[in-house]
């Protein structure tokens, strides 16, 4: 019974976790970007702070070839612990538990500790994933002769980019009474909503306090997100993510309040950028959007439309597997996703927009080099 287990620490997870599912660091294929990853993933997924340099030392010994120097990983610590976290702080950890069954137990210790469970996003399916090839991407993009880069992009963006609004960016994507969620925290249930054809919303923070009419936001510390998929906008227990009772926590952000499924997000950490743009340009897949994060990512939102959520899932699970090997993010690949609102400012950085298409073709943009090839 899990009630006879022990529970493992965070740490014990982390290592757990590098033996299973870390990317290798190797030389010469963006080991360096592999390693920095990783220890993101353990750093913010793991809640790790004294712990992080032990499992990035398990990591090194059994993942890196050849291993990093000891300098190397705590410098890599400290880059991660700036970073903006991709997960909620512990949110892997409460993942590989809630798969032991040990989920409920953990979150009461984390109680008793002080250290209060955030909301976090729905867990993904996991999928098949491929580590990512380099020079499989570059032979994938080498007939496109063409340099792709911003100002291509955007000169030939069928709405004009440089004039566009955040606002109007998601006027032009959603439907009339549609409602989009933004975030300016990542590990949140969101602080405003766009209600389009109508006006922002300032969300109330708990259930049963209601929104005021606002402008959306311009900028936050760590960015601005919204949500790809519209939602309701109701609150509603989220059956994956249980209190210390075992109940399921309210939710504003999970798919039981998704209204619709229109897009798909692609995004990439590991690819250059050079190559990831033409990539997407290649791609015959109906592209509505590309965007920058305001750091290393650019982000592409693709359009499907899909009847439902079993529909999403059954199409991401075709094309996960290979677009991992070509540099996409697969845990980027989940129909309740965050994704950063262009128009808006992380910091001092723009997230900007770089390409608009409500109704793009399943052919993909519209390219060069006498028309697009599929992957292959």
């Amino acid at each position: 019974m899990s009630n006879d287990l022990p529970i493992p620490s965070n740490e014990e997870l982390a290592m757990e976790w590098v033996d299973q599912h870390a990317r290798s660091s190797v030389e010469g294929q963006h080991g360096d970007a592999a390693l920095y990853s990783t220890a993101c993933t353990l750093y913010h997924g793991f809640d790790l702070r004294e712990g992080c340099i032990n499992a990035l030392r398990h990591y090194n010994a059994t993942r890196c070839s050849p291993p990093w120097q000891e300098h190397r990983l705590e410098y890599k610590i400290k880059q991660a612990a700036s970073t903006v976290p991709k997960h909620a702080p512990g949110g892997l950890a409460r993942w590989m538990l809630r798969k032991k069954g040990l989920l409920v137990r953990y979150e009461r210790r984390q109680q008793a500790d002080g250290r209060a469970a955030v909301a976090a996003e729905p867990a993904a399916t996991p999928v098949k994933r491929l580590a990512f090839d380099v020079d499989a991407l570059e032979r994938e993009v080498a007939d496109v002769r063409t340099k792709i880069d911003y100002r291509w992009l955007m000169s030939r963006s069928p709405v004009p980019v440089e004039s566009c609004s955040t606002v109007q960016f998601l006027e032009h994507l959603y439907q009339p009474g549609e409602r989009v969620l933004i975030f300016t925290t990542f590990a949140s249930q969101g602080q405003f909503i766009q209600w389009v054809g109508k006006c922002g919303v300032r969300l109330g923070m708990k259930p049963g306090l209601r929104g005021v009419k606002s402008e959306l936001p311009a900028a936050a510390p760590e960015g601005v997100w919204f949500l790809s998929n519209p939602v309701s906008g109701e609150w509603k227990p989220n059956p994956r993510v249980t209190d210390n009772h075992g109940r399921p926590k309210m939710s504003r952000r999970s798919e039981e309040v998704v209204t619709r499924w229109p897009y798909l997000v692609l995004e990439s950490d590991s690819a250059p950028e050079d190559l990831w743009l033409k990539f997407l340009v290649k791609l015959p897949l109906p592209i509505a959007a590309i965007y920058t994060s305001g750091g290393r990512s650019i982000h592409a939102l693709v359009k499907l439309d899909a009847s439902s959520k079993a529909w999403w899932d059954k199409y991401k699970s075709l094309i996960a597997p290979l677009f991992s090997k070509l540099g996409a993010d697969p845990a980027a690949l989940t129909a309740v996703r965050l994704t950063r609102l262009p128009g808006c400012r992380r910091g001092e950085r723009l997230q900007k927009l770089l390409y608009l298409n409500p109704q793009p073709e399943m052919d993909g943009l519209p390219i060069i080099n006498g028309g697009n090839k599929p992957c292959a």
